[in-house]
């Protein structure tokens, strides 16, 4: 879910702020990803704490990751958004296995055990791009 916040309608304060603690949290960090991500997760708890609505708290965490984004020349909102996919279908051919086995279903559960070897692989993959 993007949505538009134009960063030149913040305030010039609030844009200053968020590049100064995006370079903060980068230098910090062990990698320049991990900097950016707990960069955007900080700005979101910021606003949210500050009585901002979540849906812009979540857009000034997105305009973070793309100032991220930009500064280390990685696609790191991409990559994550990637990365909870390929875990939520594993979760998902877990949760139907199992079913499949307690419901006594062996020919279901096989092919549930298929989906989910391949779902972990997946999130594997992606997890070894970042």
């Amino acid at each position: 879910m993007s949505t538009a916040l134009n960063p030149q309608t913040l305030p010039a304060a609030l844009r200053t702020k968020l590049a100064a603690d995006l370079a903060d949290h980068i230098a910090a960090a062990p990698s320049p990803r991990d900097g950016v991500l707990a960069a955007i997760q900080a700005a979101r708890a910021e606003a949210l704490r500050n009585g901002w609505k979540p849906t812009i708290a979540n857009a000034i965490g997105e305009l973070v990751g793309s100032m991220g984004e930009t500064a280390i020349g990685q696609p790191v909102l991409a990559i994550e958004a990637a990365i909870r996919s390929t875990r939520a279908a594993e979760r998902e051919a877990e949760r139907f296995r199992r079913r499949a086995m307690e419901n006594g279903n062996t020919d279901a559960a096989a092919r549930w055990a298929v989906k989910l070897a391949a779902a972990r692989s997946a999130r594997i993959d992606a997890e070894a791009a970042a």
